[in-house]
């Protein structure tokens, strides 16, 4: 699994140009995100006592994804402005 990984990692970033890499890195980014914070939310419904331990792991994944797609949409931005 891990050499599959890798293999798809340096194909995504090793992108002919820059609309592959941008759109790869960004989907990837919008699904992971949907991801966790779906998980998120129902880590919320569910409560309980574990709850708010599940709560911060789970911010603290989610927000350098988040910063990722932040970047990744802003650079997609700028190279369409610029």
């Amino acid at each position: 699994m891990s050499a599959l990984v890798n293999h798809m990692t340096q194909h995504a970033l090793r992108g002919s140009d820059f609309e592959t890499v941008s759109n790869t890195l960004g989907a990837t980014a919008v699904v992971l995100l949907l991801i966790l914070l779906a998980a998120r939310e129902l880590v919320r419904a569910a409560g309980g006592e574990r709850a708010v331990r599940r709560l911060r792991a789970l911010s603290i994944v989610t927000l350098p994804i988040f910063a990722s797609f932040l970047v990744v949409e802003v650079a997609r931005l700028a190279f369409v402005i610029l």
